[in-house]
């Protein structure tokens, strides 16, 4: 199977949950910062600078709405902010926070989120946070797992055990191993979006 998205465009960059209402089936990428999340992004819809790649994590600090065409539907995704650090002041980490909450509980066609993690990063205590919150929330979600191409099978094995555990991942919850740089599992990433997508 070879898919491929059309018209892949910036709408809106988003500050405020009235803002990103819409009657288009969205879904939304989220992650912690420094973990791959634009050099993913810009990977799936194979464009070099759809989404911003900086050297300085947490430069994103709104929702970035953007809208594309695949086997012939319109569809929009979100490019979130980074989470763990890089948010300079209480009063923007209470904004986003506050963003983010009212997004996740409120947006009527959010169908997927996705949430990125670093294989290398066995311990991340954000990352836990993050998903006990979105567990709490009830937020429909899967796991992508970037920077494969970092580490050898033997520690990527090594290494998804032990963030398992640590993570308390049950096997109700859909993972994918990936890499942008290595451009491993383009197709499997897209059946589990589309997916969702199309429930």
């Amino acid at each position: 199977m070879f898919l491929k998205t059309k018209n892949t465009k910036f709408i809106k960059s988003i500050f405020n949950y009235q803002d990103s209402k819409s009657k288009i089936k969205q879904f939304c990428f989220l992650g912690r910062s420094n973990v791959g999340k634009s050099s993913l992004i810009n990977f799936l819809f194979n464009q070099k600078k759809l989404a911003y790649t900086s050297k300085k994590p947490g430069k994103t600090i709104c929702l970035n709405l953007f809208s594309f065409e695949i086997e012939n539907k319109l569809y929009q995704f979100l490019d979130s902010p980074g989470y763990g650090y890089g948010i300079n002041s209480k009063q923007e980490l209470n904004s986003f926070q506050n963003l983010m909450q009212n997004y996740l509980k409120k947006a009527s066609n959010l169908k997927l989120l996705i949430l990125l993690l670093d294989i290398r990063r066995t311990n991340s205590q954000n990352d836990k946070i993050m998903l006990e919150f979105l567990k709490f929330l009830k937020v429909p979600f899967v796991i992508f797992f970037t920077k494969i191409d970092k580490l050898s099978n033997p520690k990527i094995n090594k290494n998804l055990a032990i963030i398992k555990k640590y993570l308390n991942l049950d096997s109700k919850i859909e993972y994918i191993l990936t890499s942008s740089f290595k451009k491993i599992n383009f197709e499997g990433c897209w059946e589990i979006i589309l997916k969702h997508l199309k429930s």
